[in-house]
C-alpha cells in the first residue's frame, strides 16, 4: 500500500466561479497554511508544524486551508487577520465544508472565502448561502461546466425551487 506522498497531486485550480461569473485564480502562487497549525493568542507570533514562525502580518498574506476536520472555533482569534480561507471538500457527499463556511462567518470573518475540490453546480447555491464567495475550477471542470451555467445555479436556484418543495414535501 502506498502512502498519500506517492498520490499524484490534484490538477490546479485555474478558475474561480463567482456569481457574478468566472475570474482567474489570483491565489496562485500564495504561501499556504493548514487550519490546524495556526494556533495561539491571536497578536502572538505561532509556531507551527514545522519551523516557521505565523504572525498577523503573515497570516494576511497567506491562504489558510480548511479540511473538513477543522475546527472553525480553534481560528478565531485569528480571524481578523486572515484574509483568505480556502475549504476543501475532498467528496461530493461531505457537506462538512458548508458547516465551516457558515461558522466561520458567524464567527465574524468578513475575508474571502472560496471552495475547492468536488464539488458539483448543483451545491454552488448552497455554498453562497453558507458564506462562500466562489468555488475553484480545474481547467476540465470549468470546460465541462461553462460560465454561463454557474451564474444560472447561483442566482436561479433557490430553496423554493427544490424538488421537494415542488412535491410539497417541504413548504
Amino acid at each position: 500500500m502506498t502512502g498519500d506522498a506517492d498520490k499524484p497531486s490534484p490538477p490546479p485550480v485555474v478558475t474561480i466561479a463567482t456569481p457574478d461569473g468566472f475570474i482567474a485564480n489570483d491565489w496562485q502562487g500564495r504561501r499556504r497554511l493548514l487550519a490546524s497549525d495556526i494556533t495561539g493568542a491571536a497578536g502572538e507570533a505561532v509556531a507551527t508544524g514545522g519551523a516557521d514562525i505565523i504572525t498577523p502580518e503573515v497570516l494576511a498574506k497567506a491562504v489558510v486551508e480548511c479540511v473538513p476536520e477543522t475546527r472553525p472555533e480553534d481560528l478565531a482569534e485569528w480571524l481578523p487577520h486572515i484574509t483568505a480561507i480556502e475549504i476543501r471538500f475532498p467528496s461530493s457527499f461531505d457537506g462538512r465544508g458548508f458547516s465551516i463556511g457558515r461558522r466561520l462567518r458567524q464567527l465574524g470573518y468578513r475575508g474571502a472565502m472560496r471552495a475547492v475540490g468536488r464539488l458539483h453546480i448543483d451545491q454552488f447555491r448552497h455554498a453562497l448561502l453558507c458564506g462562500i464567495d466562489g468555488v475553484g475550477l480545474t481547467e476540465a471542470h470549468a470546460a465541462r461546466q461553462p460560465e454561463s451555467h454557474w451564474v444560472k445555479a447561483a442566482t436561479t436556484a433557490s430553496p423554493q425551487a427544490s424538488y421537494q418543495a415542488r412535491l410539497g414535501v417541504r413548504e
